[in-house]
């Protein structure tokens, strides 16, 4: 409870004058824009009291949209009431913004948080210096979390551990740590991270404030009790109500921590109650209301009126756990030891250090001696777990996958005949013994008084009842099959009766029952039987792991270095379940030798610099000699090829599947399905498949006649450059060369003649039209000039066309 003067205690449940602010981003809003506003909290999630609720505080407010900017972050609340002509203040929290919704009304409705959300975080405790304290632990997962301690001692706070488990969150850890505090972590209106009591405050509240209330059941705790499935810590008596402590807590060590809780706990009183009323804002959640002269647990939500309307909601129970019902195991357990040993006598030293929990163990050993340095590391992971009791099993962290072993041991029954009185109605609780012959095995993510939709259910026919006699059980067990991943069920009779005669059998009578698809589900499972709920049962199961990917119940891996003065030796081993896989390296002064299924080796690697295998798997040697007759080459191409022949002179001969090439490095020719590649003293011949069909040359001849349907040439302005109109006269170069007829020499003599220039001394032959090396006519050149020959002689043709027609119109 937030402290404030004896005036506020009597006037606040009085028709104050009072002022409420909030501030947005440390923005004071307007009140008049806020039109609605909740406060509260819940400790109990599911209603059950206990120790170790870390539960939020939240807020709700319904704002104008145009009083808010985008990306809003912090909300921050006060309250206070007019005392004296002055207000007096207090802080109702600050909070995070959770989510928000826009509504068709041009409003926001803001929902917030406080810093509880912030420790959402697996927690590695890994860097602390073991052993340590709870408050170092608690000091450490705020400072990770960037929130700010309040609490500067609390019950068991200098508690001894040695243990952490970094794959549960820094929220699971401040419960245990509450819980071992003797009550409940939460943030407080400052933002920092407080652990309290229950009824650190309290407050009297006349019933007439109420307009309406409800009364509970009245709970009394007389004993606290803690069972891990090794250790059994209890305080107390049966009078009252027994208060069990998570038996996951992983900080529950030693007994007088569970002593130091029972005697701050013990005689702890508390109604279940519902009720509507004014409520003072300086009450916090987990304080003290005496209501009528009863106790009640503060908690619920408070809607802001003018003043605060708390609709107190404490409904509360208690958990009654059977002790024998299910004795699990608790997976949080861990063992250490560090040992380091000098033995002078001897010469030997030895540090070794152990980690030991229910389903790993994990080993480093170094040894030293005058001939010998040993290194072994050794981690083996049963990813197993057992569970046994009667009623329903719990399985936590289950992995869906078929159960690996389940027992179920049967007990002899005779007919059961009930009588009632006619005024008598059987409890909810009352289940029917079922058909002797029928098992009915129920797998479920819910509890059997609270099935869920999804309830798995395995109906098992057997041949006659399961008996026992001097604690020997006939057993259904079913048990999975590791090459087909079903379930095989039997029955194994281990007594025998014939009337009054009883026999207990040293070897039992097998009875198949068949093979089923029993599989769990992931997380959290409840498993009994429908028809017998004070059967015992065994049940073996896959926890979820690291390795789920392999489905392995158990991997072993192991390594060692052995190091004496004349050799070194590596071993590496795996072992899941059955498969093993070992790798080995032997170093001595004339040899070393591998041994592993696989060898991956990255790098260059060389021999006596006449073998090389770069990083990219290319290998160089002098010689080579392949034996058998088949050769695999394969990944070639004209870059990569399958197979590469070359001398000193760089002449080579490639092969890939799809074509070849030979030569060397001027003079080559090449084949694949897209070209032909031809190059003769760098005259390079292409033949491209897809492109184009012409041969492509710097300088082609061709001795015979070329056919085509058209010849084109490159015109594209991308492909040109210097660009500069033509402007010489055209027709002065026509008129200017003269034309001839002739015969190439080599011709026929009855090849018709072709008609041409010649270049050569005394042939008039217009440069313009020469190639660059004045060796052949530019055919291109010369049609071009004729094209603008042809438009100067138009332009002629026109003009004397229009001379004459004005000589004709003077006329």
């Amino acid at each position: 409870m937030y402290s404030t003067s004896q005036k506020w205690k009597e006037r606040i449940y009085e028709n104050v004058q009072s002022v409420f602010n909030i501030y947005i981003d440390d923005v004071l809003i307007d009140p008049n824009y806020i039109l609605d506003f909740k406060v509260g909290k819940t400790l109990f999630d599911d209603e059950e009291l206990k120790l170790g609720s870390t539960s939020s505080r939240y807020i709700e407010l319904q704002i104008y949209k145009n009083q808010v900017t985008e990306n809003i972050s912090q909300v921050k609340v006060d309250y206070g009431i007019l005392i004296n002509n002055e207000y007096e203040m207090i802080p109702i929290g600050i909070f995070n913004v959770d989510d928000y919704t826009d509504n068709d009304d041009n409003t926001l409705t803001v929902k917030c948080i406080d810093n509880m959300s912030k420790f959402e975080f697996n927690y590695d405790g890994s860097k602390l210096t073991y052993p340590t304290t709870l408050m170092r632990v608690l000091e450490d997962i705020c400072e990770k979390a960037g929130v700010e301690i309040g609490s500067t001692s609390f019950l068991n706070s200098d508690t001894k551990v040695s243990v952490y488990d970094n794959t549960i969150t820094a929220r699971e850890y401040l419960s245990y740590i509450s819980e071992c505090a003797g009550g409940f972590a939460c943030i407080g209106r400052d933002g920092k991270l407080y652990i309290r009591q229950f009824y650190q405050d309290s407050q009297e509240i006349p019933l007439e404030l109420f307009g309406e209330y409800k009364w509970g059941e009245k709970y009394n705790i007389s004993k606290v009790s803690y069972e891990n499935g090794v250790e059994s810590f209890k305080f107390g008596d049966d009078t009252g109500n027994n208060l069990w402590i998570n038996q996951e807590n992983m900080y529950i060590i030693e007994e007088d921590e569970v002593e130091k809780i029972y005697n701050q706990m013990k005689e702890f009183e508390a109604y279940s109650f519902e009720g509507k009323t004014i409520i003072d804002p300086a009450l916090d959640e987990g304080d003290k209301l005496i209501i009528d002269g009863k106790s009640v647990l503060y908690q619920g939500e408070a809607d802001f009126q003018g003043r605060f309307i708390a609709e107190i909601s404490s409904k509360i129970a208690i958990k009654e756990k059977q002790e024998t019902t299910v004795k699990e195991t608790s997976q949080k357990l861990i063992n250490r030891r560090v040992q380091s040993r000098i033995d002078e006598a001897e010469g030997k030293i030895t540090q070794l250090v152990q980690e030991t929990d229910e389903n790993s163990e994990k080993i480093s050993e170094v040894t030293q001696t005058l001939d010998e340095i040993s290194q072994k590391v050794d981690n083996v992971q049963d990813f197993t777990n057992t569970v046994s009791g009667n009623y329903q099993l719990i399985l936590s962290n289950a992995e869906a996958f078929p159960v690996l072993k389940l027992i179920m041991y049967g007990k002899s029954r005779d007919p059961l005949y009930l009588y009632p009185n006619s005024k008598l109605f059987p409890s909810s609780l009352l289940t029917t013994q079922g058909e002797y012959n029928k098992i009915t095995l129920v797998i479920d993510s819910q509890s059997r008084i609270d099935p869920s939709e999804n309830v798995r259910e395995y109906v098992f026919k057997i041949e006659e009842q399961l008996n026992d006699y001097n604690e020997i059980h006939d057993q259904l067990v079913i048990e999975r099959n590791v090459d087909t991943n079903l379930c095989e069920v039997k029955v194994l009779r281990y007594i025998q009766r014939e009337g009054k005669i009883i026999t207990v059998l040293k070897d039992p009578i097998e009875e198949t029952v068949g093979s089923f698809e029993i599989e769990l589900l992931e997380g959290k499972n409840y498993v009994y039987i429908k028809e017998y709920p004070y059967w015992e049962i065994d049940c073996k199961y896959l926890v979820q792991n690291d390795a789920n990917d392999l489905y392995a119940t158990k991997v072993e891996m192991h390594s060692s270095i052995e190091q004496t003065a004349e050799e070194i030796n590596l071993e590496v081993r795996k072992k899941v379940d059955e498969n093993e896989i070992i790798s080995k390296i032997n170093q001595s002064a004339e040899k070393i030798s591998i041994e592993a299924e696989k060898i991956n080796i990255n790098g260059v690697v060389s021999a006596n610099d006449n073998f090389k295998i770069d990083k990219n798997g290319n290998m160089t040697c002098n010689n080579g000699t392949f034996k058998g007759g088949k050769i695999n080459l394969s990944g070639g191409t004209k870059e990569n090829p399958t197979f590469w022949i070359e001398d000193d002179s760089g002449n080579r001969a490639y092969f890939t599947p799809s074509g070849f090439g030979v030569g060397g490095s001027t003079n080559y020719f090449e084949f694949n399905p897209y070209n032909i590649l031809i190059n003769l003293d760098g005259l390079n011949w292409n033949f491209n498949r897809d492109s184009q069909r012409t041969i492509t040359d710097n300088d082609l001849y061709v001795l015979a006649d070329i056919h085509a349907y058209s010849y084109l040439y490159d015109s594209l302005e991308e492909k040109k450059r210097d660009i500069t109109q033509f402007t010489d006269k055209a027709l002065d170069i026509v008129k200017n060369g003269e034309l001839y007829s002739f015969n190439y020499k080599g011709e026929k003599e009855e090849t018709k003649k072709h008609i041409g220039f010649i270049i050569g001394e005394n042939y008039k032959t217009p440069k313009e039209v020469m190639s660059t090396n004045n060796q052949a006519i530019d055919a291109y050149t010369m049609t071009s000039i004729l094209w603008k020959a042809v438009q100067e002689q138009q332009k002629q043709i026109e003009e004397l066309q229009n001379e004459t027609k004005q000589m004709k119109e003077r006329k």
